[in-house]
C-alpha cells in the first residue's frame, strides 16, 4: 500500500486498500481515530470535518467505497450492504485500536450494522441523518432476485446535491460526477439491500449518537434548512428503538447533510458532537 498525496492536497493523503476502495487520511499524531462512512451519491470531500476532529486530538481517516467517489471505478451489483464490510475491516485494520466510526445516511446504516455484528472494534458511533426507514414492497422484492441491477423506475431528486455546489448558488465545491447534482435512477437491489440492513438492525453496543434535522420537507424552498431526502420522524423513532445506548439530538434549521449546512447549523452540530464526545470519554480504549 502506497499513501499519495490527495486530490484535496497537503495535507490530505489517500491509498487503495481492500477490494477497491480509497481511505484517505488527515493525521494529527494521535492514538485514537476517526472512520468517516459517506452515504449513496456522496464521497469524503468535507475537509472542515477532518480539521474538526483533528482539533479534538483524533487522526482522520474517511472511506470512499467501491462505486463511489476516488473509488468509482469499481462500481459493482450490490445485493447486500455486508458487501462493504471486508473494505471497512480493511480501514479498521490500519487504524489504533480506539476508533470512533462516523456514519452519514447510508454510511451511518454501514457503520451500524458492521458494529453490530463486529462488538468490541470501535468505542463510539455518530450517526448523522441515518438512513434507518426504507421499505421495500414484496414485489421489489421478487424483482430484485432476478434483475438486482434494473433501475428503480423513481428517480432520485438531484436538488439535495445540486443545492449544495457552488455553480448552483450553494457553499461547497465537489466533483460532480463523484456526487450527482442530475437526475439518477437507484438500483432496485440497493434498495432491498438498504431495507434488509435496516431491518437487521437491533442496536448498537457502543454509546451512539443520532444527529437528525428538526424537519422534513420535499419543497425546494426547504432545501438548505430541512431534511429533503430522509422522513425524520420516522427516522427519530425507529433510532429510539435501538436501544438506551443511543442519545437522538434534532439540529434546528439544518440540511439531510447536516455538517454541509450553513455555518450557524453546522457550528450548532460540532458542538453537540463535541459535548457528546466529552459525556461518553469513558469509553474509550488505549
Amino acid at each position: 500500500m502506497r499513501w499519495r498525496t490527495d486530490l484535496l492536497g497537503a495535507p490530505f493523503e489517500s491509498a487503495r486498500i481492500g477490494a477497491g476502495s480509497t481511505l484517505v487520511r488527515r493525521l494529527g499524531g494521535s492514538e485514537r481515530a476517526v472512520l468517516y462512512l459517506h452515504g449513496y451519491n456522496d464521497y469524503f470531500f468535507q475537509t472542515g470535518l477532518a480539521e474538526f476532529f483533528v482539533a479534538g486530538g483524533y487522526d482522520f481517516y474517511a472511506l470512499d467505497l467501491p462505486g463511489h467517489g476516488r473509488s468509482a471505478a469499481e462500481e459493482r451489483p450490490i445485493t447486500s450492504l455486508r458487501a462493504y464490510f471486508p473494505e471497512l475491516q480493511a480501514a479498521l485494520d490500519l487504524l489504533p485500536a480506539d476508533v470512533l466510526l462516523v456514519g452519514q445516511s447510508t454510511g451511518a446504516l454501514i457503520g451500524a450494522w458492521w458494529a453490530q455484528e463486529h462488538p468490541g472494534r470501535i468505542t463510539r458511533l455518530i450517526m448523522i441523518s441515518p438512513n434507518l426507514v426504507l421499505p421495500a414492497a414484496p414485489w421489489l422484492r421478487r424483482l430484485a432476485e432476478r434483475r438486482p441491477g434494473l433501475p428503480l423506475p423513481i428517480p432520485l431528486r438531484p436538488y439535495n446535491s445540486r443545492s449544495l455546489h457552488r455553480r448552483y448558488g450553494g457553499d461547497w465545491q465537489f466533483v460532480e460526477v463523484w456526487r450527482r447534482t442530475r437526475w439518477r435512477l437507484p438500483k432496485i437491489g440497493w434498495v432491498v439491500a438498504v431495507n434488509d440492513a435496516q431491518r437487521a438492525l437491533t442496536g448498537p453496543t457502543v454509546p451512539t449518537l443520532v444527529l437528525h434535522s428538526d424537519r422534513s420537507s420535499r419543497r425546494r424552498r426547504d432545501l438548505h434548512a430541512a431534511d429533503a431526502v430522509l422522513d425524520v420522524t420516522a427516522m427519530r423513532a425507529r433510532a429510539r428503538r435501538l436501544g438506551p445506548q443511543v442519545a437522538t439530538i434534532a439540529i434546528r434549521g439544518a440540511r439531510h447533510d447536516i455538517l454541509l449546512s450553513s455555518p450557524s447549523v453546522r457550528g450548532a452540530a460540532y458542538d453537540e458532537i463535541t459535548a457528546w464526545l466529552a459525556a461518553t470519554a469513558g469509553h474509550t480504549r488505549r
